[in-house]
């Protein structure tokens, strides 16, 4: 999940925005921001942190109520997100839309390819543990 998040957090800001280089809207913005404005990054950041954080709970938690709260609770922070940036005057609403769409498929994604990353990593942690991953510590010079 640590990757999913960490894969949303570049994708959005990073590399999306680059690609499509869509220029922010300039009607009367509350704050002032730099760099492109589609698709919103901060939409979709959101979007994949309260969606992983609402698997998390239901994988996790034992009691119905909690998970059905939760998950009200991560449906109406990600809109709240989106509308804070229409709001704000820092997006359109095809940014935020944008956001949140590429924000699906980063999750969905992973999602697919969680099982394969997991034992990707575990067979990775096991070689570390054998000392077989001694050569990455020399190499950034930690011992």
């Amino acid at each position: 999940m640590a990757i999913t998040l960490s894969i949303s957090a570049l994708m959005g800001p990073i590399l999306l925005k680059n690609v499509f280089a869509i220029e922010r809207p300039n009607i009367n913005p509350l704050i002032s921001t730099g760099g492109y404005g589609y698709p919103s990054g901060h939409s979709l950041n959101a979007l994949v942190f309260f969606s992983v954080a609402a698997l998390l709970i239901w994988r996790y938690a034992h009691q119905k109520s909690t998970k059905i709260i939760f998950t009200a609770f991560a449906t109406v922070a990600i809109l709240l997100v989106g509308f804070s940036r229409i709001y704000l005057g820092v997006h359109t609403i095809t940014d935020v839309l944008g956001g949140y769409l590429a924000g699906c498929a980063i999750l969905c994604t992973l999602l697919l390819f969680e099982d394969a990353i997991k034992e990707k990593l575990q067979l990775l942690f096991a070689r570390w543990e054998h000392g077989e991953g001694a050569f990455l510590a020399k190499k950034t010079g930690q011992k």
